[in-house]
């Protein structure tokens, strides 16, 4: 059986460092080859404008439709969320693939409109998300059966260091909490310690997010405190009925 992972080279984010351990830890127990999207002909300009969940994303069907026709029993697409699907964008490899699964790591309720839009057709054999929560609402959108697999990380970034070689005292990535974060900066401050948090949420252009994984990885494990908040609590609308425990 030949299984085939998609990869899209074109994600460039904080967040795909999760997306890509994935995607390696699929090849690594399936033996999937990893492809690429062949190349689109249409600038990236115009796609971002004409996003599933931007203002002209109903015109996205006009667009002109590259062959991609990979030659697969199965092949896997993963995704951060709906609104990195590619593949309306090419046309072939609904009947070249075999058998087809789906895996979306955010199904947020706000994400609703797009996942009935996307995946309401049947293309796809087997459909997973990341939110068992989410299961009920998702199957009814779509008439689909969906499974939950719930998100990881590998085990060989995440170590621990000892602790005496723990060189930062606090941490704290992604989401925040005013109050809470303006009060640890005021203690790290008067007793001299060092707080470690987001500053910016874009990368440069061409940042390798693997690096920047390790990096991440590499602060947790020498901090002493790592600080996280749920979306129900930094951004309840976006979490809606949901209870998404990442950061």
């Amino acid at each position: 059986m030949k299984q085939v992972l998609l990869r899209n080279q074109w994600l460039s984010g904080w967040e795909y460092g999760v997306l890509r351990s994935f995607e390696n830890a699929i090849v690594k127990i399936t033996g999937a080859e990893i492809i690429e999207y062949p190349e689109r002909h249409i600038s990236s300009r115009l796609i971002s404008r004409m996003g599933h969940d931007m203002r002209f994303g109903n015109y996205r069907h006009l667009l002109h439709k590259a062959k991609f026709v990979p030659d697969a029993d199965v092949l896997w697409v993963i995704l951060m969320g709906p609104e990195t699907f590619e593949l309306d964008l090419y046309k072939g490899w609904q009947i070249s693939a075999r058998k087809k699964v789906l895996y979306l790591c955010d199904t947020l309720p706000m994400m609703r409109g797009t996942i009935k839009k996307l995946f309401s057709n049947n293309t796809f054999d087997v459909c997973m998300t990341a939110f068992e929560d989410s299961i009920p609402e998702l199957e009814k959108l779509t008439n689909h059966k969906w499974y939950c697999v719930m998100q990881a990380a590998p085990q060989n970034l995440f170590v621990p260091a000892p602790f005496e070689e723990r060189l930062i005292h606090f941490t704290s990535y992604g989401r925040r909490f005013p109050p809470f974060h303006n009060a640890l900066l005021e203690y790290c401050k008067c007793n001299k310690l060092y707080y470690d948090y987001s500053t910016h949420a874009k990368l440069p252009p061409n940042v390798n997010v693997n690096e920047i994984y390790k990096q991440y990885a590499w602060h947790l494990n020498h901090s002493l405190f790592n600080v996280s908040w749920p979306l129900e609590l930094t951004n309840p609308q976006n979490a809606g009925f949901l209870r998404p425990i990442t950061t």
